[in-house]
């Protein structure tokens, strides 16, 4: 009778096993748990697999990423297409690649990070509008209190027109009064002359 030693489960018996089938013995050999494989015969079901070793469920989250995601989410340098656009020109004002600090038409131009520039100028962005707002305050409050002046204004003027013809009123009337006084004294005048002629003839 031959003694032989442990046996060695050859790596091909292990993809070759469902995923029905019991643990398998040994080190697990799929990518990321412990090992390197050969590759396995468990079939993906819904972006997800089996471990035939382990039985760990493994979600094959790269199979359902879109295509150049990362790509379609950054603007591209014109003049180099595969550069992406990640500095800012202060000269000119403008966006640009760092190829075109180097090589291109920005070469002798000092430059910025896109992020840092865009958070200063969302900074200064936001200060102006803060200032903005309170300038619109000030205005408003500007112009109410005109408003108001403009009330009391016309207010005043309305009371002085309303006075002014109470005052006329009374003066019209003593005048009235006197003007009646007079015609009075002119006709017993009048009268008292006309019965001294009379009184003559």
């Amino acid at each position: 009778m031959v003694l032989t030693g442990p046996r060695t489960r050859d790596p091909r018996d292990w993809s070759s096993r469902g995923v029905g089938a019991g643990p398998l013995r040994g080190p697990c050999r799929v990518p990321g748990h412990g090992g390197e494989s050969r590759g396995s015969s468990a079939v993906p079901s819904g972006g997800r697999f089996r471990c035939p070793s382990c039985r760990h469920e493994i979600y094959k989250q790269e199979s359902a990423r879109p295509l150049h995601t990362k790509a379609e989410q950054h603007l591209m340098c014109e003049e180099h297409e595969d550069e992406r656009i990640n500095i800012y020109c202060l000269r000119c004002e403008v966006p640009t690649c760092s190829l075109c600090k180097v090589f291109g038409a920005h070469k002798d131009c000092e430059v910025a990070p896109l992020p840092a520039v865009y958070q200063r100028q969302k900074s200064e962005l936001s200060d102006g509008i803060a200032m903005l707002v309170a300038g619109n305050d000030r205005i408003q409050a500007i112009i109410t209190q005109m408003e108001e002046i403009c009330r009391t204004i016309e207010e005043n003027g309305r009371r002085q027109k309303q006075q002014l013809g109470l005052r006329f009123e009374a003066l019209y009337s003593i005048l009235e009064e006197r003007k009646k006084e007079l015609l009075q004294s002119i006709a017993r005048e009048q009268e008292a002359k006309e019965q001294r002629v009379r009184g003559l003839i």
